[in-house]
């Protein structure tokens, strides 16, 4: 609940809030000291398990209170949405990307797990959320973005005769 009570203005949240680490990343990315802001990927994780805590224990409270916004930190993400129609990973300047550095050690071979997790978070978090609270079209909305995303990781990333 505490990591829920961190959004920022902007739309983002500072991960693990209120640690003292993120707090002080979030002024020094703004001053270029430092290539590290807040980490969006734990966000996307924040949401399924808020969903996934609702599921267990069939008590909204946490919902209610960070529905909009979880929907504030889509519309957010969506700033960031290339020509391609996928996420951008790398050059973010007041967020980061992190997933597993130890798998990927470049910044652009984050963009495709990046934008899978995403698109996993609408399917399976974000879009029934939305249904819970009676947003039925922007439920729809997130499935069919949802699906776009794949589809648009698919064509770039899959080799058909490798099938991998």
């Amino acid at each position: 609940e505490t990591f829920t009570d961190g959004i920022t203005s902007d739309g983002y949240y500072p991960d693990c809030w209120p640690g003292y680490d993120r707090t002080v990343r979030m002024s020094q990315v703004q001053l270029g000291m430092t290539g590290w802001g807040p980490i969006l990927d734990h966000t996307l994780q924040l949401i399924l398990e808020s969903y996934r805590h609702y599921l267990h224990t069939g008590n909204d409270e946490l919902l209610q209170k960070s529905y909009q916004d979880f929907l504030k930190f889509h519309r957010f993400s969506l700033g960031f949405m290339d020509k391609e129609g996928l996420f951008k990973v790398e050059n973010l300047v007041k967020v980061g990307v992190w997933l597993d550095h130890t798998a990927f050690r470049k910044g652009r071979d984050r963009r495709c797990p990046y934008n899978l997790y995403y698109a996993g978070m609408l399917e399976n978090a974000l879009a029934p959320i939305c249904d819970h609270f009676g947003d039925v079209s922007l439920a729809q909305e997130l499935r069919e973005l949802a699906a776009k995303i794949v589809a648009k990781v698919k064509e770039i990333y899959y080799d058909e005769d490798k099938n991998t």
